[in-house]
């Protein structure tokens, strides 16, 4: 059976790759206000229109509230402008005319984050359109980065009128994974997807978006899903069933499993230990750091500490982690394999490459594997080198 249990980093689920790829033509659209200053809604309107509570024209931070109906007319109209605009070049490449569509889907994240009136707009416009349609991915994107209500409410809407066709529903529940800051309204509509009969040939899909958005949401929802998912865990009747709440806790990342997931690595067989392990990845809390460390040098585990490292590779680098690679370099009975990853993290994330050095050429004595000294020395010549 596929274990579904362990993705690659910035990818929570495989099912989400397929969205990915809209965002990759993107790039980095969370950065996306240098982008928005060019198009007409900025160039005709003045900075107390679009952003009054911004201090520094380079980065707002907030867009607030409109100062009065007039300008909210008058932003409307502007937004509108855009939006006509952008839909004339989408057709035009659609026509097979060249057209830059990098700036194309740039252009519709920044004016769906920036209008909140265009959300609706632009959902209306995909009516005729297929999951996998280039300018659909594009609209995705954008609701799901507007990080305002009413781009998630259309993005909701979306799903309620694509919900007989299961690859657009898919699409969209990607995207709920992939909103950084979900509403109730993101959560409820998670929720009732989760539990209807619709979805449950893309049941993973629909989980991971209802565990996804509970979990970055926190609090008295992210305690409920836990929950559920824990009672659903222990009811499940098959290995199936069980890798797949499994997966859907670690996405849900809530220090309240945590209970749960040391109780599996310390009474379930190998695979539920390890599996245990790496959903410990999202749960955002030091005593995770140290629970990691302290898992990475088990002896005769070398599998605990493959473990902990795949969990460790999603985390955020910290002072922390840099020293658990070094200690992982010191200890030989955790396996060969995971030394070098140590070493390869190191290597890339020290923010002191000189003081790096200086620790690498210590272990070069008898002590360190023939196979670790090699790699080591690599790493040291490419350093005299640069």
């Amino acid at each position: 059976m596929e274990d579904h249990t362990w993705m690659p980093k910035d990818f929570q689920y495989r099912e989400t790759l397929e969205f990915k790829r809209g965002l990759d033509k993107i790039g980095d659209s969370t950065n996306i206000w240098s982008i928005a200053k060019s198009t007409k809604t900025f160039q005709n309107s003045s900075p107390s229109t679009t952003c009054p509570n911004c201090t520094d024209s380079s980065s707002p931070e907030s867009l607030g509230d409109e100062s009065s109906t007039e300008d909210s007319m008058a932003r409307n109209r502007l937004a509108d402008d855009d939006f006509q605009s952008l839909l004339t070049m989408e057709k035009r490449f659609r026509d097979g005319e060249k057209v830059d569509e990098v700036n194309l889907a740039r252009k519709i994240v920044a004016l769906v984050r920036l209008s909140p009136e265009s959300a609706n707009q632009f959902v209306e416009a995909l009516e005729d359109r297929s999951a996998d349609d280039y300018f659909f991915l594009s609209v995705l994107t954008a609701l799901a980065e507007s990080d305002h209500e009413a781009g998630q409410l259309a993005m909701t809407r979306l799903l309620d009128e694509r919900i007989d066709d299961q690859d657009s529903v898919r699409s969209i529940l990607n995207a709920y994974v992939l909103t950084k800051h979900p509403t109730p309204i993101l959560f409820d509509s998670a929720s009732r997807n989760y539990h209807s009969p619709k979805t449950t040939k893309i049941r993973r899909s629909a989980g991971y978006a209802y565990a996804s958005v509970a979990g970055i949401l926190g609090g008295d929802r992210a305690k409920a899903v836990a929950s559920e998912l824990i009672d659903s865990y222990w009811a499940s009747q098959t290995d199936e069933e069980r890798y797949y709440y499994l997966s859907l806790i670690g996405n849900l990342g809530s220090l309240e499993t945590l209970p749960f997931l040391r109780t599996l690595m310390e009474k379930g067989v190998p695979r539920i230990q390890n599996t245990a392990i790496k959903e410990l990845r999202l749960i955002n809390d030091t005593s995770i750091d140290d629970l990691l460390d302290e898992l990475l040098t088990v002896k005769q585990r070398e599998d605990w500490a493959a473990s902990a490292l795949a969990a460790m590779s999603v985390r955020p680098i910290t002072p922390r982690t840099l020293s658990s690679y070094e200690s992982c370099l010191k200890r030989n009975e955790i396996g060969l394999n995971n030394q070098i990853e140590c070493l390869d993290r190191l290597w890339v994330n020290s923010p002191d490459r000189a003081a790096l050095a200086t620790f690498l050429k210590s272990l070069l004595d008898s002590k360190t594997p023939k196979a670790l000294r090699n790699a080591i020395n690599n790493y040291l010549e490419h350093y005299k080198r640069v």
